[in-house]
């Protein structure tokens, strides 16, 4: 499976993250900013929490790219402005996103 960005489809990514909940998942706004792609797991706690907007994982500020693994992410970030494949965002304690990443233990980013 390659990298796929969802945009105003909550349905499909809350689907996907059932489907694949050892995946991964690009957080960024709803046209793509190289300035800002931040890394998450599929189990992350933020995808858990209750909005009152339509789509708001996907629809209000921000897109989602999911995929079975970061190589995935990578190629598709290099396709689509960040040519480095570097992850860009808030920043988790090692600088590389999420803090739902400080449980993958073996994660080489």
């Amino acid at each position: 499976m390659t990298a796929f960005h969802i945009v105003k489809k909550d349905q499909i990514f809350l689907d996907w993250l059932q489907q694949y909940p050892s995946g991964y998942v690009l957080n960024t706004e709803l046209k793509p900013n190289p300035n800002y792609m931040m890394l998450h797991t599929a189990d992350c706690d933020a995808w858990s929490k209750s909005y009152a907007s339509e789509n708001p994982f996907t629809g209000e500020k921000y897109s989602k790219v999911v995929a079975e693994s970061i190589s995935e992410l990578r190629e598709w970030m290099k396709k689509n402005g960040r040519p480095d494949g570097d992850f860009k965002g808030r920043q988790n304690s090692k600088g590389t996103g999420c803090r739902c990443l400080r449980t993958q233990a073996n994660l080489a980013l």
